[in-house]
C-alpha cells in the first residue's frame, strides 16, 4: 500500500511536472502518475489481472521441479508470462549466508536445510518463508500470468496462498516405483510428511519423465478450460 506523505503544508506541491497538489508522491493529474500507486492490494486484485498460482508438492525426487519446468515451457510457448519461485530459495540463502552451507544437497546439506528451515525458523515463525513469497506476489500481482511454486511442503503454505489469492491450485506429483535416496530420518522429517494426509486439487502420477509430461499436458488443458 502506498505511503502517504505526512504533515503536508498547505502550499506544498508534490508534482514536479504539473505542480498539482496531491496527497500521493506521484501526481494523479498528469503523466507523472502510476495507477497502481493509488490503489491498495485489494483494489488492484479486483482488476482483470488473471494471475494463476500452481503449488506443486511431493516427496523428494518425485519430479516437482521437472513438472514445473515442463509447465513453464509449454505455457511460455503460448505467450504466457511464467515465474517459477521456491519457498526454499530464501532458506538456501539463509543457510549459505549465516551458516556456511556450501550449496550441496548431500546428506549434511539437506539436514542443515531441514533443521534451519523447519525445526528452527518455521517452529517460531510458521509463515516466515511462504509469507515472503506471498508479499512479493501481492506487490507484483500483475507481473505474471502463472506462478509455479514447486517446493510446497506444509499445509499452511497452501492455505496461506489460497486465502490470499483468488486463483490457486494445489498439485501433488507422485513418482511411482521409486525409492528416494534420503536417509530414514530425512524421509520422516516434517518437511517430507506434513502433507501426507492432504487432499490436493490435482495429482500427477507417473514413473518416468515421458509419462509425467503427458500428465502435465492433460493438467494444463484442464486448467485452461
Amino acid at each position: 500500500m502506498l505511503i502517504r506523505s505526512q504533515d503536508k503544508k498547505e502550499n506544498e506541491k508534490n508534482c514536479d511536472n504539473c505542480k498539482h497538489l496531491d496527497d500521493y508522491f506521484d501526481c494523479s493529474q498528469c503523466s507523472d502518475h502510476d495507477e497502481w500507486e493509488c490503489m491498495d492490494y485489494d483494489e488492484w486484485k479486483s482488476k482483470d489481472t488473471k494471475m494463476k498460482i500452481i503449488l506443486l508438492s511431493g516427496k523428494a525426487f518425485s519430479g516437482k521441479d521437472s513438472a514445473a519446468n515442463m509447465m513453464k515451457a509449454k505455457l511460455e510457448a503460448k505467450g504466457k508470462k511464467v515465474l517459477i519461485a521456491h519457498y526454499g530459495d530464501l532458506v538456501k540463502y539463509t543457510c549459505k549466508t549465516f551458516f556456511g552451507w556450501n550449496g550441496e544437497k548431500d546428506e549434511q546439506g539437506r539436514t542443515l536445510l531441514q533443521v534451519i528451515g523447519t525445526d528452527r525458523i518455521r517452529a517460531k515463525y510458521p509463515n516466515f518463508w511462504a509469507g515472503y513469497v506471498k508479499s512479493i506476489l501481492e506487490v507484483f500481482y500483475d507481473e505474471w500470468n502463472y506462478v509455479l511454486i514447486p517446493d510446497t511442503r506444509f499445509p499452511d503454505e497452501i492455505d496461506l496462498m489460497k486465502n490470499t489469492f483468488d486463483d490457486v491450485v494445489s498439485v501433488c506429483v507422485v513418482r511411482t516405483n521409486f525409492i528416494n535416496p534420503l536417509t530414514e530420518e530425512q524421509r520422516n522429517h516434517k518437511s517430507e510428511t506434513a502433507l501426507d494426509d492432504r487432499i490436493f486439487d490435482y495429482y500427477l502420477i507417473a514413473d518416468d519423465l515421458e509419462k509425467l509430461e503427458r500428465k502435465v499436458d492433460v493438467f494444463l488443458k484442464e486448467l485452461e478450460g
